[in-house]
């Protein structure tokens, strides 16, 4: 059997190198499997051919931190005809099911060649409806259990299926809202790198983030230099201090503070539900005396060294803290 593996976008010209790698897994799994880039889209694709156990050679794939998603060829090569395409889709998730049991499909469509003039949502329409009409499977587009793949490509049409906990790697994340109750308040940043990593870290991890003061050119400068990111900050501007910290917590974070890592900890324990707010100063002069008085809790971080924290380093590591305190609750 044959095998389309995409993979991770860090590989891309690196496919040659991945394909050795893989070989050597295989081999080192004792199953005997020709691994090649693939000839219609060599970017990012590999082919393997195969006459071992197809459960087995999935879970090698999967061990591989490169390989994006798996899939079985069942048929390649085929003419540029829908009937066809439907009775051959119908074939292969007919064989999942009989393997698997019943669940639930969808049908994925990628056009490498445009000599099939009909739509990719039209062929997923009416393959999806011609596989639910005779196997009774129901469509499930945001988690089915089997995936139907079709490609057009120079050399004709191809189709694969699989488990979907093989199409797609499984990532285990925290969940999107994970520091909703968390908010980073910035106090007059200074530079457009400064406010550029802040609304890096913001944006990964979908922290909402204050700005007190600060150049509005500066901040535009780096929103613009941030690029597509900037549009994933939750970001909110404040003139004054009084105005960012109206429905927060305050909490201040300061070499000069007298309180640590594990009086925040057990401040958050005492708190949680209400929203707090951290208090970073840009990395030339702290936090405002102003923002020093107002805050909850003055916070040192780290051990006593010399040295203090660029501001979006401290952000990160009060986040670490949090994540690892919230996950053992």
């Amino acid at each position: 059997m044959k095998f389309l593996v995409t993979l991770e976008d860090y590989t891309i010209n690196k496919e040659f190198k991945v394909a050795r790698i893989l070989k050597k897994l295989f081999k080192s799994s004792k199953i005997d499997v020709e691994v090649n880039v693939d000839y219609e889209k060599p970017i990012r694709r590999l082919i393997l051919s195969s006459e071992g156990d197809i459960d087995k050679i999935l879970n090698v794939l999967r061990l591989m931190p490169e390989v994006s998603r798996i899939i079985p060829i069942f048929f390649e090569q085929l003419p540029y005809d829908l009937n066809l395409v439907k009775l051959k889709s119908l074939e292969a998730i007919s064989y999942l099911k009989n393997r698997y049991g019943s669940g639930t499909f969808k049908v994925e469509v990628k056009k490498l060649s445009d000599e099939f003039k009909v739509s990719s949502l039209g062929i997923c329409r009416d393959v999806g409806s011609y596989v639910k009409e005779n196997l009774g499977l129901n469509v499930d587009v945001k988690n089915p259990d089997f995936i139907l793949y079709i490609q057009f490509g120079r050399s004709g049409v191809l189709i694969g299926a699989t488990l979907n906990r093989f199409y797609r790697k499984l990532r285990r994340t925290i969940p999107l809202n994970f520091f909703s109750d968390f908010i980073i308040i910035f106090e007059n940043p200074k530079t457009t790198y400064e406010i550029m990593d802040m609304l890096r870290l913001c944006a990964s991890l979908n922290v909402e983030l204050r700005i007190v003061g600060g150049r509005r050119d500066k901040i535009e400068r780096a929103l613009e230099n941030v690029g597509g990111v900037a549009r994933g900050v939750k970001l909110k501007l404040f003139s004054n201090i009084d105005e960012a910290l109206e429905d927060v917590y305050p909490i201040g974070f300061s070499f000069s503070g007298v309180f640590n890592e594990c009086d925040l900890i057990s401040i958050i324990k005492g708190n949680l539900g209400v929203k707090f707010g951290f208090l970073i100063g840009n990395e030339y002069e702290g936090l405002s005396i102003e923002a020093r008085h107002k805050v909850k809790y003055l916070i040192r971080l780290g051990p006593p060294s010399t040295f203090s924290m660029r501001s979006s380093t401290a952000a990160a590591y009060i986040l670490g803290l949090i994540a690892g305190l919230l996950m053992k609750s």
